[in-house]
């Protein structure tokens, strides 16, 4: 589910806030589903309504989510556009992938990958293609700039 890519190499993970070792995946992936379901529930809704109109007839619909932590946002995405008969291409990307569910977990429509998303350039194939890009929480995960 993960592929390793040459942006994450230089990886540092302390520079990038984490949950303690002691229960690390249990508390993180806690605070990420509270998180979700705190802005979700805040807002009304997952996909801001204007442009979910602005991309109603786009097929395959293809969303990028950066710094999509255990991915939920993508896969209540994926549900939402399911009842809606909208069919969908749902890439995660997170410089940590420890926060990924499982590979039997997420819907199949959904893919999660390791990507550092402040590397210059990203990946050509990846620059162009989605019709959305969703960035929730990204400025709360960032690394402080000296």
């Amino acid at each position: 589910m993960t592929t390793p890519s040459s942006h994450v190499n230089g990886y540092d993970q302390s520079k990038h806030w984490a949950a303690p070792a002691r229960n690390f995946r249990s508390s993180a992936r806690l605070h990420l589903q509270l998180q979700h379901l705190l802005m979700r529930n805040t807002l009304g809704y997952l996909l801001e309504p204007t442009v979910e109109k602005s991309v109603a007839n786009t097929r395959p619909l293809k969303v990028a989510d950066l710094a999509c932590g255990n991915g939920i946002w993508l896969t209540e995405l994926h549900s939402h556009l399911a009842r809606n008969n909208v069919s969908a291409q749902l890439d995660g990307f997170d410089i940590n992938p420890i926060y990924f569910p499982q590979a039997a977990y997420p819907p199949s429509t959904v893919s999660l990958k390791q990507l550092d998303i402040l590397a210059k350039p990203l990946p050509n194939e990846l620059t162009c293609i989605y019709d959305v890009v969703h960035f929730g929480l990204l400025v709360a995960s960032s690394p402080a700039q000296t």
